[in-house]
């Protein structure tokens, strides 16, 4: 079935509209996965920084002597009653958890990665797993980048750890922020309905513009083949009446004048006819 000329054209725009949507929308997708976890991960380094500055105030304000490091079950017990009483570790730990939307829990932990504090504190004294560094995902390429947040079933768990260390550089503590990736595809999928719907509404307007300018483009051709039908007819008298200095008026002009010759012509062919039947007549 051939489409018909409107139709066709038509869809050819409506097409390049759905092109150059594409790649914008995979573009805004891409800066803005990029831009996400750039900001998450400057997220995760501030608050980090700012729990190290809270352990380290509560280490500097305690005026017991700590048992060396060598004995470390002591140390450990050591570091976690005296993080356990800073009110303003606890308090940051509990209200980053509960309102960041991208950070699942943070902690405190020693060098084997023993929890010395936690917004939960049923888990102190036990063993942090071992996670990614966020800088596997902050580094990789943009295409990795959306592998990993959508491919990765389960989700993945990635966190930035800040060290901290004494005066003679031995590590004392690590601040761990651990963000999950299910959180940050959330944010994607927020902004990925918004630019669909964003998208659907300029596919719909551009498709209803396009019939409309293939419209006002093709209806002087209609003109033009109504004038060309009634030429077929032998009506030359008609012209064809299209008020435009473009390509289509210039073709209309032409064609009222091929159909004034046309008429000349004809008028000439019938005397021709009537002289001819009037030789006829006297050779009878």
């Amino acid at each position: 079935m051939t489409l018909k000329l409107k139709t066709r054209l038509t869809l050819v725009m409506t097409l390049l509209v759905v092109a150059v949507l594409t790649i914008v929308f995979s573009l805004g997708m891409v800066n803005f996965t990029q831009a996400l976890i750039r900001q998450t991960d400057k997220q995760g380094q501030l608050i980090s920084k700012q729990v190290s500055a809270q352990v380290r105030q509560a280490l500097g304000t305690d005026t017991r002597i700590p048992p060396p490091q060598t004995d470390t079950l002591a140390f450990i017990a050591y570091l976690r009653e005296v993080l356990s009483m800073a009110p303003g570790l606890t308090s940051l730990l509990e209200s980053t958890s509960t309102y960041s939307p991208t950070i699942i829990y943070l902690a405190v932990t020693d060098a084997n990665n023993i929890i010395l504090a936690h917004h939960n504190t049923s888990l102190l004294g036990t063993r942090l797993p071992t996670v990614e560094p966020f800088a596997n995902l902050s580094n990789a390429s943009p295409l990795r980048q959306l592998k990993i947040l959508y491919r990765s079933e389960p989700s993945r768990n990635f966190d930035v750890a800040e060290q901290m260390f004494d005066p003679q550089n031995n590590l004392v503590a690590i601040v761990r922020v651990t963000m999950n990736t299910a959180l940050i595809r959330q944010e994607l999928n927020d902004y990925m309905r918004k630019n669909l719907t964003i998208m659907g509404l300029a596919l719909l307007t551009a498709t209803t513009l396009a019939a409309l300018l293939s419209t006002l483009l093709l209806n002087p051709l209609a003109f033009i083949s109504a004038g060309i039908e009634r030429m077929v007819k032998g009506e030359f008298g008609k012209p064809i009446r299209l008020s435009r200095r473009d390509e289509l008026g210039m073709v209309s002009l032409g064609l009222n004048e091929l159909g004034q010759k046309l008429e000349v012509n004809r008028e000439e062919i019938d005397t021709l006819k009537g002289n001819i039947g009037q030789i006829v007549k006297g050779l009878e």
